[in-house]
């Protein structure tokens, strides 16, 4: 049966002590990954737990969100003025899509950090 990571939620093999994100499994914490140990990302989330991961992934997609709602008005109001320029509006909405996905996955790895904090006792760190 394989082990979903907590953070990333990638499936890993039972036999595997740490995910490619760097979280250790017995030890509930993230460390150097193996796959990228300089990658920048993995390297921010040091000493965090999963749940202020998940709230620094939620605030990583609010510029998104705005300059996509930007470029959205932008697409419909030059839609108004040329209805065969559906290029702008298109993009926008792709990006507006990106948007709320990224904002959504940092509320799941939020609530699931609540949940595992829940289950635990207490803040799982990542180190």
């Amino acid at each position: 049966m394989a082990k979903e990571c907590p953070v990333c939620r990638l499936l890993n093999p039972d036999i595997a002590e740490r995910c490619d994100c760097g979280y250790d499994f017995a030890t509930h914490r993230i460390a150097a990954s193996y796959a990228s140990p300089n990658d920048a990302e993995i390297i921010a989330e040091r000493g965090m737990t999963v749940a202020q991961v998940g709230m620094r992934t939620m605030k990583k997609s609010i510029p998104q969100l705005i300059g996509t709602v930007l470029a959205l008005v932008y697409g419909i109001e030059a839609l108004s003025r040329n209805p065969r320029a559906t290029g702008a509006a298109f993009w926008a909405i792709v990006g507006l899509g990106s948007g709320v996905h990224l904002l959504w996955r940092g509320i799941e790895q939020y609530r699931r950090g609540k949940r595992l904090e829940r289950a635990r006792g207490g803040p799982i760190e990542m180190r």
